[in-house]
């Protein structure tokens, strides 16, 4: 079978990076529990680049190194003891990237997503077939078409992110970043009460789909200043709750400066290894009694919620272009831009 595998690490000393090719791996084992997944379209995750340019110092990644995990697919073979979920050949289905152990340390303190014993396998989402313990499978409703449903599982850290974030019926929310978790976290906040959303985004293709997707405001860094705009919008006292999604160094910077008293702040996407955020403690910690978090994954409670919420959410709009599976070069090219929330590949 075909799958898109980074085949050489980056060089840090001439400042290359991991070189991306459609290679041929044989046909993965059906394990008893396990179910074999046709994949029908998997999208680039923002982590994706980020392996590109730092897989070789992660520990655990060898090339070729299978890229993709946001799957969604057909069942083409059920193993004889995975029974307990109810699938079938032919299913309709998304799929979770990661298979906790159910017991460690933090599996049995619902930390699943920080499983210390999670496989890091080298399963490819971006390729023809894919195979997954039951426990990773999910059916997606009728009425949601496979090209939305592999958007689950970054939906599912949306939901994360607004389970978190402590967002108020009523309240006001900033979202730091326009791309496809921005922009479903936008949608969501508004699900959940929230009265005025705010996006801050330097690309004025994002901005404008996050006014489509209902911003009440938008905020580009690149014409505005972010704080003054921020405190204009919210009468001088700030956000309730804020969210920084785009992982950008200088998106993070301002975060504090915008948020409320008592307000909370989530910094949940992959920052630079090593960046420091300022922090005063005695004005924002003590004084103003802000909290400041964030999360790895989602967890497992969350795909299914993901699940119910497919068919309210408007992901169309963030599926910019759908390439082959031939053509993974030219979607990771797109992807680069910057300009578009989501690329997909079409794996059959």
């Amino acid at each position: 079978m075909k799958t898109v595998a980074v085949t050489r690490w980056a060089d840090k000393e001439i400042g290359d990076k991991g070189q991306i090719e459609v290679v041929d791996y044989p046909l993965p084992m059906v394990g008893p529990t396990d179910v074999l997944v046709k994949v029908a379209y998997c999208s680039i995750c923002g982590s994706d680049p980020h392996i590109l340019e730092s897989g070789k110092d992660i520990e655990g990644f060898e090339t070729p190194f299978g890229l993709g995990h946001e799957v969604s697919g057909v069942v083409a073979e059920v193993g004889p003891q995975a029974t307990i979920a109810g699938l079938k050949v032919g299913d309709r289905v998304a799929c979770q990237f990661f298979k906790a152990c159910g017991v460690c340390v933090n599996c049995r303190h619902g930390r699943e997503n920080a499983c210390v014993s999670m496989a890091k396998g080298n399963n490819a989402g971006m390729a023809e077939y894919v195979v997954c313990d039951e426990q990773q499978v999910f059916k997606i409703p009728d009425s949601v078409p496979l090209e939305e449903a592999c958007l689950v599982e970054p939906l599912s850290i949306a939901v994360r992110a607004i389970e978190t974030a402590n967002i108020r019926v009523g309240g006001t929310v900033a979202i730091s970043g326009a791309g496809s978790l921005g922009l479903m976290i936008l949608q969501l906040a508004k699900m959940a009460g929230a009265s005025t959303v705010t996006a801050i985004e330097p690309m004025e293709e994002k901005l404008e789909l996050a006014a489509e997707l209902g911003a009440d405001y938008c905020i580009n860094p690149k014409s505005d200043d972010i704080v003054a705009e921020a405190m204009k919008i919210t009468a001088d006292y700030g956000y309730g709750s804020v969210i920084e999604s785009s992982g950008a160094p200088a998106a993070a910077k301002p975060v504090m400066d915008i948020l409320a008293p008592g307000g909370t702040a989530v910094f949940f996407a992959m920052y630079p290894t090593g960046y420091k955020l300022p922090l005063d403690l005695l004005r924002n910690i003590h004084d103003n009694e802000q909290t400041v978090t964030g999360f790895l994954n989602a967890t497992y409670k969350t795909f299914p919620q993901s699940l119910a919420l497919l068919p309210r959410m408007n992901l169309k709009a963030l599926i910019h272009e759908i390439f082959p599976l031939d053509d993974a070069l030219g979607a990771f090219e797109a992807q680069a831009t910057g300009k578009y929330a989501k690329i997909l590949i079409k794996c059959s």
